[in-house]
This record gives C-alpha cells, sequence and structure tokens, in this order.
C-alpha cells in the first residue's frame, strides 16, 4: 500500500467522491456509503464497490441485552423495535445495509448473499489496534 502514496481523507464520503472524480484508483471503504451517496444526488457515480474473488469481509452488527441491566422492559421494547418491519425496510431501503429479519428482502442494488464470497479470517487477530497503528507509523502510511 505505501508504494502506491496512499492519501487520507477526513471522511468516508470523501473517498467515495474522489475514486468517483478519477483522483484515486481504489478507496478503502464500507459499501453502503456509495449507494447512499447515488441516492442523495439521483445519479450513478463514476464508482463501483469491489468484491474481491479471495473474499471480503463482513462486518455485522449486533444488538444484545445486558445481564445487569435494570430497564429489562426498555432493552426488550427496544430490540423488538430494531428487529421490526419498520426498522428493517429502513436500514435496508435508507442506510443499505442487509436485513436480519429473513421476511425482508435485501435492496436490490447489493449483491446476494449466497453468491459473494466471504474471507474466511479470525477477526480477533485484528484486535490490535495500537500495534496496527504503530505499524503503519514505521511503514510511513500514517
Amino acid at each position: 500500500m505505501a508504494g502506491n502514496r496512499p492519501r487520507s481523507y477526513a471522511r468516508n464520503t470523501a473517498i467515495v467522491q474522489a475514486v468517483a472524480a478519477g483522483e484515486i484508483d481504489v478507496g478503502l471503504t464500507n459499501h453502503y456509503y456509495l449507494h447512499t451517496m447515488e441516492k442523495e444526488q439521483g445519479l450513478a457515480l463514476q464508482a463501483r464497490n469491489y468484491l474481491p474473488p479471495q473474499g471480503t469481509l463482513m462486518n455485522v452488527a449486533g444488538v444484545g441485552i445486558l445481564q445487569t441491566t435494570r430497564k429489562t422492559p426498555q432493552a426488550e421494547k427496544l430490540v423488538r423495535f430494531l428487529l421490526s418491519e419498520q426498522a428493517q425496510r429502513f436500514f435496508t431501503d435508507q442506510t443499505f445495509e442487509y436485513p436480519v429479519v429473513q421476511s425482508i428482502a435485501p435492496n436490490p442494488v447489493l449483491p446476494v448473499l449466497d453468491a459473494m464470497p466471504i474471507a474466511e479470517l479470525d477477526l480477533s487477530l485484528l484486535e490490535d489496534l495500537a500495534g496496527t497503528l504503530l505499524l503503519l507509523q514505521e511503514l510511513g502510511i500514517l
């Protein structure tokens, strides 16, 4: 990466804009930034999300209720709402996330999950943020 003289951008949307403008060839960001910007601007940008054949990483958001909570009914209400059709449709239609409720279809602009190569990676190997930052600084990337 260092040989490609990477640039730093303050926001993910700026990365997508730079790729679309031809300022850079590749930007690392989450998939939904491209789709959100296209929806907001009402046009297709000159950028595309790329799924490497070796597999891509999938970040999965979750929700849980702590056993120590004193507000179990409110927490359960929040979880029910997040899993509701209304919330799942919002995540699917507005933020271009994959739904976690089977009865809600994914947004058609998203790749079909079953056809998407998922990288086999133990994500716990990526937990050393301080070490990663130190390595990137030593390499002159940051």
